[in-house]
């Protein structure tokens, strides 16, 4: 029989034992909304949304794989990169779902678990 957090984990096991073995907040980043559109133009102009918003590595990695993991070294950076990178889920209209990004931010020495969708 396999056992959590021995043979499988959750995005948020592995988050929490980032931030537990680095001291620092970490946000899990993936990109929902651009993975279900289909027009190029679309995706182009979603992913032209986010140039100046979030830093290039960032919108790179998760333009080529989809999802990303990044250590701040305070807490209000954290909260700063969450708030002002990528919009939350229930402030975009159903028409722009595409530009969801999915994030998760976990500081395991401060009991900090915000999520944006």
């Amino acid at each position: 029989m396999m056992k959590f957090n021995e043979d499988y984990f959750y995005t948020e096991s592995v988050l929490q034992q980032l931030s537990m073995k680095s001291g620092q907040p970490v946000m899990y980043a993936r990109a929902d909304g651009p993975n279900t559109v289909t027009d190029p133009v679309e995706l182009e102009e979603i992913w032209g949304f986010y140039l100046g918003k979030c830093p290039l590595e960032i919108l790179n990695a998760l333009r080529s794989k989809g999802e990303v993991y990044c250590y701040f070294r305070t807490q209000t950076a954290a909260d700063n990169a969450f708030h002002e990178w990528f919009p939350q889920k229930n402030q975009l209209l159903d028409e722009e779902m595409g530009y969801y990004i999915y994030a998760n931010v976990i500081n395991a020495s401060e009991g900090v678990n915000n999520v944006n969708g």
